[in-house]
């Protein structure tokens, strides 16, 4: 996963399925609290600043739902490309019940605000 103008790569995953489905409504009272009215850039995420932060980006693209192994347990993953209103760029990486569950809601072309999410640096041999 990495972002638009620079060398480091980062991603995020972990929102759960309720949070994902009560962000695509904008009526809902929990997108409209102080917490989700703040949007943090593409370009300003980081490590450090933990799950804290919300962004609305459109998916650009998303990869096909594979899987893999991981001790002796079948795992699901898939990434989706995101680009926000700036134009600032990253990749988010879902697994597991995440991925099983988001997969089929987002859709290529339309924006999502996305929340509570994990930021963290990829690892070489997984990115492309």
């Amino acid at each position: 996963m990495s972002q638009s103008g620079g060398e480091d790569s980062t991603s995020f995953s972990n929102i759960t399925s309720s949070e994902f489905s009560q962000s695509l409504t904008m009526n809902n009272p929990i997108v409209n609290n102080l917490m989700f009215n703040h949007l943090t850039p593409i370009a300003d995420l980081h490590p450090e600043m933990g799950s804290n932060f919300t962004v609305m980006a459109k998916i650009n693209s998303k990869s096909l739902l594979r899987s893999f192994t991981k001790n002796g347990k079948e795992h699901a993953i898939f990434s989706a490309d995101l680009v926000d209103e700036a134009g600032s760029e990253i990749q988010a990486m879902f697994f597991g019940e995440t991925a099983e569950t988001f997969y089929p809601l987002l859709e290529e072309g339309k924006t999502y605000r996305i929340y509570k999410g994990n930021i963290g640096v990829s690892k070489s041999e997984f990115s492309s």
